[in-house]
Protein backbone atom coordinates (compact mmCIF):
# COMPACT_ATOMS: atom_id res chain seq x y z
CA UNK A 1 0.00 0.00 0.00
CA UNK A 2 1.35 3.79 -1.03
CA UNK A 3 2.87 5.68 2.31
CA UNK A 4 1.09 8.78 2.97
CA UNK A 5 3.37 11.54 2.48
CA UNK A 6 2.84 15.43 3.45
CA UNK A 7 5.26 17.84 2.56
CA UNK A 8 5.29 20.54 6.00
CA UNK A 9 7.43 23.51 4.56
CA UNK A 10 10.13 22.07 2.60
CA UNK A 11 10.38 19.44 4.93
CA UNK A 12 9.29 15.85 3.33
CA UNK A 13 7.16 13.55 6.31
CA UNK A 14 6.49 9.81 6.00
CA UNK A 15 3.34 10.11 8.19
CA UNK A 16 3.33 6.35 8.81
CA UNK A 17 6.78 6.84 10.63
CA UNK A 18 5.53 10.24 12.41
CA UNK A 19 1.59 9.40 13.23
CA UNK A 20 2.70 8.87 16.86
CA UNK A 21 5.07 11.78 17.00
CA UNK A 22 2.52 13.91 15.59
CA UNK A 23 -0.54 12.67 17.67
CA UNK A 24 1.76 13.37 20.91
CA UNK A 25 2.32 17.03 19.83
CA UNK A 26 -1.20 16.71 19.17
CA UNK A 27 -2.36 16.05 22.28
CA UNK A 28 -0.17 18.55 24.45
CA UNK A 29 -1.17 21.32 22.60
CA UNK A 30 2.31 22.38 20.75
CA UNK A 31 0.87 22.56 17.46
CA UNK A 32 -1.61 23.75 15.44
CA UNK A 33 -3.91 20.42 14.42
CA UNK A 34 -4.88 21.57 10.62
CA UNK A 35 -1.31 23.34 10.00
CA UNK A 36 1.08 20.50 12.03
CA UNK A 37 3.08 24.24 12.85
CA UNK A 38 3.90 25.53 16.07
CA UNK A 39 1.17 27.61 17.33
CA UNK A 40 2.10 31.22 17.23
CA UNK A 41 1.56 31.56 21.16
CA UNK A 42 4.21 29.60 21.79
CA UNK A 43 6.69 30.40 18.85
CA UNK A 44 9.78 32.10 19.05
CA UNK A 45 12.39 33.52 16.14
CA UNK A 46 15.22 35.12 17.62
CA UNK A 47 18.81 33.25 17.93
CA UNK A 48 19.60 31.71 21.31
CA UNK A 49 22.60 34.06 21.34
CA UNK A 50 21.94 37.21 19.64
CA UNK A 51 18.61 37.25 19.73
CA UNK A 52 18.08 38.62 16.08
CA UNK A 53 15.64 36.91 13.40
CA UNK A 54 18.25 37.93 10.20
CA UNK A 55 19.60 34.88 9.10
CA UNK A 56 19.40 32.22 6.08
CA UNK A 57 17.86 28.82 6.28
CA UNK A 58 20.00 25.48 6.09
CA UNK A 59 19.20 23.14 3.76
CA UNK A 60 21.75 20.15 4.09
CA UNK A 61 20.21 18.72 7.22
CA UNK A 62 16.67 18.35 7.24
CA UNK A 63 15.63 15.16 9.14
CA UNK A 64 12.23 12.80 8.89
CA UNK A 65 12.03 14.11 12.84
CA UNK A 66 11.86 17.88 11.77
CA UNK A 67 7.99 18.42 11.10
CA UNK A 68 7.48 21.52 12.75
CA UNK A 69 10.36 23.88 12.14
CA UNK A 70 13.26 24.50 9.88
CA UNK A 71 16.79 25.26 10.71
CA UNK A 72 18.50 29.04 10.48
CA UNK A 73 21.98 30.06 10.85
CA UNK A 74 22.50 33.39 12.54
CA UNK A 75 23.87 35.79 10.67
CA UNK A 76 25.91 37.12 13.20
CA UNK A 77 27.38 34.65 15.12
CA UNK A 78 26.76 31.17 12.85
CA UNK A 79 24.64 29.34 15.18
CA UNK A 80 22.44 27.05 13.57
CA UNK A 81 19.12 27.00 15.30
CA UNK A 82 15.64 25.76 14.66
CA UNK A 83 13.10 28.06 13.57
CA UNK A 84 10.56 28.96 14.80
CA UNK A 85 11.14 26.99 18.54
CA UNK A 86 9.42 26.76 21.29
CA UNK A 87 9.36 29.64 23.96
CA UNK A 88 11.60 29.59 27.01
CA UNK A 89 8.35 27.58 29.47
CA UNK A 90 7.95 24.93 26.35
CA UNK A 91 12.04 24.13 26.48
CA UNK A 92 12.04 23.89 30.53
CA UNK A 93 8.56 21.38 30.88
CA UNK A 94 10.60 19.39 28.65
CA UNK A 95 13.34 18.75 31.29
CA UNK A 96 10.80 17.49 34.21
CA UNK A 97 8.35 14.99 31.74
CA UNK A 98 9.16 12.01 29.81
CA UNK A 99 12.02 10.68 30.35
CA UNK A 100 12.59 13.21 32.79
CA UNK A 101 9.50 12.30 34.69
CA UNK A 102 8.83 11.39 38.57
CA UNK A 103 7.96 7.71 36.96
CA UNK A 104 11.59 7.60 35.12
CA UNK A 105 13.70 8.87 38.24
CA UNK A 106 12.15 6.15 40.81
CA UNK A 107 13.07 3.33 37.90
CA UNK A 108 16.15 4.81 37.46
CA UNK A 109 16.74 4.83 41.39
CA UNK A 110 15.81 1.29 41.95
CA UNK A 111 18.11 0.19 39.20
CA UNK A 112 21.12 2.15 40.95
CA UNK A 113 19.79 0.57 44.37
CA UNK A 114 20.16 -2.78 43.08
CA UNK A 115 23.82 -2.13 41.32
CA UNK A 116 25.48 -1.06 44.25
CA UNK A 117 24.46 -4.72 45.48
CA UNK A 118 25.55 -6.11 42.53
CA UNK A 119 28.88 -6.45 41.12
CA UNK A 120 28.00 -7.59 38.04
CA UNK A 121 25.23 -5.21 37.72
CA UNK A 122 28.08 -3.07 37.95
CA UNK A 123 30.25 -4.51 35.36
CA UNK A 124 27.30 -4.76 32.50
CA UNK A 125 26.42 -1.23 33.57
CA UNK A 126 30.21 -0.35 33.08
CA UNK A 127 29.80 -2.20 29.36
CA UNK A 128 26.81 -0.60 28.12
CA UNK A 129 27.41 2.36 29.23
CA UNK A 130 31.09 2.57 27.33
CA UNK A 131 28.93 1.14 24.24
CA UNK A 132 27.24 4.54 24.48
CA UNK A 133 30.47 6.42 24.18
CA UNK A 134 29.49 9.27 26.63
CA UNK A 135 32.61 8.34 28.56
CA UNK A 136 34.83 9.77 25.90
CA UNK A 137 34.08 13.23 26.71
CA UNK A 138 33.65 12.39 30.56
CA UNK A 139 37.27 11.65 30.61
CA UNK A 140 37.75 14.90 28.80
CA UNK A 141 36.23 16.43 31.65
CA UNK A 142 38.23 14.85 34.32
CA UNK A 143 41.69 15.38 32.42
CA UNK A 144 41.44 19.19 33.37
CA UNK A 145 40.63 18.94 36.76
CA UNK A 146 43.26 18.75 39.53
CA UNK A 147 42.24 17.38 43.08
CA UNK A 148 41.00 20.34 45.36
CA UNK A 149 39.69 22.07 42.32
CA UNK A 150 36.37 23.86 42.88
CA UNK A 151 34.17 22.35 40.12
CA UNK A 152 30.41 23.12 39.10
CA UNK A 153 28.47 20.30 36.92
CA UNK A 154 25.45 21.72 34.95
CA UNK A 155 23.16 19.50 34.14
CA UNK A 156 24.26 16.99 36.04
CA UNK A 157 21.54 14.70 36.20
CA UNK A 158 22.30 11.60 37.88
CA UNK A 159 25.59 12.61 38.74
CA UNK A 160 28.02 10.74 36.50
CA UNK A 161 30.48 13.27 35.72
CA UNK A 162 30.20 14.68 39.37
CA UNK A 163 30.82 11.31 41.29
CA UNK A 164 34.02 10.48 38.92
CA UNK A 165 35.47 14.11 39.92
CA UNK A 166 34.84 13.74 43.94
CA UNK A 167 36.51 10.31 43.49
CA UNK A 168 39.15 12.29 42.15
CA UNK A 169 38.87 15.02 45.04
CA UNK A 170 37.23 17.49 43.72
CA UNK A 171 34.75 20.01 45.22
CA UNK A 172 31.79 19.52 42.99
CA UNK A 173 28.41 21.66 43.10
CA UNK A 174 25.77 20.99 40.63
CA UNK A 175 22.52 22.76 38.69
CA UNK A 176 20.10 20.58 37.73
CA UNK A 177 16.37 21.99 36.99
CA UNK A 178 14.76 18.51 37.44
CA UNK A 179 13.06 18.35 40.79
CA UNK A 180 13.66 14.00 40.92
CA UNK A 181 17.33 14.55 39.89
CA UNK A 182 18.32 17.13 42.24
CA UNK A 183 16.21 15.33 45.04
CA UNK A 184 18.77 12.21 43.61
CA UNK A 185 21.69 14.41 44.12
CA UNK A 186 21.45 15.64 47.05
CA UNK A 187 21.08 11.81 48.57
CA UNK A 188 24.10 11.54 46.45
CA UNK A 189 25.71 14.19 49.17
CA UNK A 190 26.01 16.67 46.33
CA UNK A 191 25.04 20.59 47.07
CA UNK A 192 22.39 21.22 44.55
CA UNK A 193 21.28 24.22 42.89
CA UNK A 194 17.60 23.41 41.76
CA UNK A 195 17.21 26.11 38.71
CA UNK A 196 17.69 27.32 35.60
CA UNK A 197 21.78 27.91 35.02
CA UNK A 198 21.05 31.53 34.08
CA UNK A 199 18.76 31.92 37.12
CA UNK A 200 20.90 31.06 39.43
CA UNK A 201 22.46 33.27 42.59
CA UNK A 202 26.21 31.92 42.29
CA UNK A 203 29.07 33.36 44.11
CA UNK A 204 31.74 35.46 41.98
CA UNK A 205 35.03 34.03 40.64
CA UNK A 206 34.57 31.09 43.00
CA UNK A 207 34.61 27.66 40.09
CA UNK A 208 37.74 26.37 38.76
CA UNK A 209 35.90 24.90 36.15
CA UNK A 210 32.06 24.71 34.79
CA UNK A 211 30.82 21.56 33.02
CA UNK A 212 28.20 21.51 30.35
CA UNK A 213 28.09 17.96 29.05
CA UNK A 214 25.72 17.79 26.63
CA UNK A 215 23.73 20.50 28.14
CA UNK A 216 24.96 23.81 26.57
CA UNK A 217 22.51 23.27 23.25
CA UNK A 218 19.37 23.22 25.55
CA UNK A 219 19.43 26.32 27.33
CA UNK A 220 16.86 28.71 25.91
CA UNK A 221 18.86 31.86 26.60
CA UNK A 222 22.25 31.08 25.54
CA UNK A 223 23.71 34.92 25.67
CA UNK A 224 23.17 34.42 29.27
CA UNK A 225 24.09 31.53 29.95
CA UNK A 226 27.73 32.68 29.00
CA UNK A 227 27.61 35.67 30.90
CA UNK A 228 26.72 33.70 33.94
CA UNK A 229 29.64 31.47 33.19
CA UNK A 230 32.11 34.52 32.76
CA UNK A 231 30.54 36.08 35.81
CA UNK A 232 31.40 32.57 38.44
CA UNK A 233 34.67 31.16 37.05
CA UNK A 234 37.74 32.25 38.45
CA UNK A 235 40.05 34.06 36.64
CA UNK A 236 42.08 31.92 34.50
CA UNK A 237 39.19 29.21 34.80
CA UNK A 238 37.74 26.65 32.20
CA UNK A 239 34.60 26.00 30.45
CA UNK A 240 34.43 22.72 29.43
CA UNK A 241 31.29 21.61 27.35
CA UNK A 242 30.59 18.69 25.19
CA UNK A 243 27.87 18.97 22.11
CA UNK A 244 26.69 17.43 18.85
CA UNK A 245 28.76 18.71 15.68
CA UNK A 246 26.20 19.79 13.61
CA UNK A 247 28.27 19.28 10.81
CA UNK A 248 29.32 16.09 11.70
CA UNK A 249 28.86 13.30 9.10
CA UNK A 250 27.01 11.17 11.39
CA UNK A 251 24.18 14.43 12.10
CA UNK A 252 23.88 14.32 8.29
CA UNK A 253 23.47 10.79 7.71
CA UNK A 254 22.35 8.04 10.49
CA UNK A 255 18.60 7.87 11.29
CA UNK A 256 17.10 6.39 13.76
CA UNK A 257 14.97 3.00 13.23
CA UNK A 258 12.19 4.35 15.53
CA UNK A 259 12.24 8.14 14.49
CA UNK A 260 8.31 8.46 14.90
CA UNK A 261 9.14 7.51 18.53
CA UNK A 262 11.16 10.89 19.42
CA UNK A 263 10.46 14.48 19.36
CA UNK A 264 14.00 16.25 20.93
CA UNK A 265 14.37 18.76 18.52
CA UNK A 266 11.54 21.07 20.74
CA UNK A 267 14.47 20.79 23.19
CA UNK A 268 17.86 21.83 21.67
CA UNK A 269 17.59 25.20 20.99
CA UNK A 270 21.34 25.35 19.94
CA UNK A 271 23.03 23.03 16.93
CA UNK A 272 26.69 24.25 17.26
CA UNK A 273 29.55 23.55 14.99
CA UNK A 274 33.40 24.09 15.79
CA UNK A 275 33.49 27.46 13.97
CA UNK A 276 29.95 29.00 15.58
CA UNK A 277 30.95 27.77 18.91
CA UNK A 278 34.34 29.04 18.96
CA UNK A 279 33.16 32.24 17.54
CA UNK A 280 30.30 32.50 20.09
CA UNK A 281 32.85 31.94 22.82
CA UNK A 282 35.33 34.61 21.75
CA UNK A 283 32.14 37.33 21.11
CA UNK A 284 31.64 36.14 24.96
CA UNK A 285 35.58 37.22 26.04
CA UNK A 286 36.95 33.39 25.97
CA UNK A 287 40.18 32.31 24.32
CA UNK A 288 39.45 28.60 22.90
CA UNK A 289 41.93 26.34 24.34
CA UNK A 290 41.21 23.21 22.84
CA UNK A 291 38.55 21.53 20.38
CA UNK A 292 38.49 17.62 20.58
CA UNK A 293 36.27 15.35 18.14
CA UNK A 294 35.31 11.87 19.29
CA UNK A 295 33.39 9.72 17.19
CA UNK A 296 30.27 7.91 18.58
CA UNK A 297 29.68 4.37 19.16
CA UNK A 298 26.91 2.32 17.08
CA UNK A 299 24.40 2.35 19.42
CA UNK A 300 24.90 6.23 20.22
CA UNK A 301 24.58 6.71 16.74
CA UNK A 302 21.03 4.91 16.24
CA UNK A 303 19.96 5.47 19.49
CA UNK A 304 20.85 9.20 20.27
CA UNK A 305 22.52 11.12 16.88
CA UNK A 306 19.90 9.46 14.88
CA UNK A 307 17.14 11.94 15.22
CA UNK A 308 18.02 15.27 17.21
CA UNK A 309 19.35 15.14 20.57
CA UNK A 310 17.76 11.29 21.67
CA UNK A 311 15.74 12.38 23.91
CA UNK A 312 11.72 12.60 24.23
CA UNK A 313 10.02 15.59 24.99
Amino acid sequence: MKKNVAVIGRVKVDNQLNEQAVELMREIDYIDRDTLELRKEIQYKGCPFCNITEGEFVEDYQTKQALFYKFKKCNRCSLVYPYPRPNKDIIENCFTSGLFSKESEVKFKKLDEKRDGDALMKRMVKVIWGLFAFNYSYNEFIKYAKKGDRILDVGSGHGVVAQRLRQKGCIVETVEINPYRAKYLREKGFKVYESVFAQTDLPESSYDIIIFSQVLMHLFSLKETIQKVRYALRSGGFLISSQMNFNSIIQKTIRSPFPGKRLTAFSICSWFTPESLTKILKLSGFEVKHILFRPSSILNCLFVEGYPGGYPV
